[in-house]
């Protein structure tokens, strides 16, 4: 059995300082559709600072063999900025997963653990239960509900942070 060699990584409050831009969220609870408003929240984006630490931790992971996958709730329409970002700031990503354009503002916990699996099936085929599990080391997102989703399927997780201790 092959030891498992991608390690997913969240970006928005875990290794970009997010929470500045939560006054361009559309409602308090960050849940309402509303396009236009999510656009300005990720558009702004490009002006976050970076959590030093995780930075150096993921720079540290790369380098021992592991395989980045940044799994981010934006949606694909900003993918070359989120690139880019990603590039200028010297945070390596081998795959970049981005929830669809058409599934704006929904902040479903089971989003970053469907877009792992269709990618999964995507590179290896359809596989068993225990696809995750083979490929998967461990998860680094920010977020208890995402978090618990990960760990549901069996993946540890290394929460950042509380959700209500998000970096400014």
């Amino acid at each position: 059995m092959s030891v498992p060699y991608i390690v997913l990584l969240d970006l928005d409050d875990t290794v970009f300082k997010a929470a500045w831009r939560d006054r361009f969220k559309p409602c308090a609870d960050g849940v309402t559709v509303a396009p236009r408003l999510w656009d300005t929240y990720n558009s702004e984006s490009i002006h976050d600072s970076v959590i030093t630490e995780m930075v150096e931790l993921v720079r540290l992971l790369k380098r021992s063999g592991y395989e980045i996958w940044a799994v981010t709730s934006r949606p694909e329409k900003w993918r070359s900025m989120t690139r880019a970002k990603c590039h200028e700031e010297g945070i390596p990503v081998d795959t970049l997963l981005m929830r669809p354009d058409d599934e704006t503002g929904i902040r479903s916990p089971l989003l970053k653990p469907a877009l792992v699996v269709e990618a999964l099936v995507a590179r290896h085929g359809p596989g068993d239960s225990s696809l995750i599990h083979r490929h998967v080391a461990f998860c680094i997102d920010d977020r208890a509900d995402v978090a618990e989703s990960f760990r549901a399927l069996g993946v540890v997780v290394l929460q950042v942070h509380a959700d209500q201790e998000r970096v400014r």
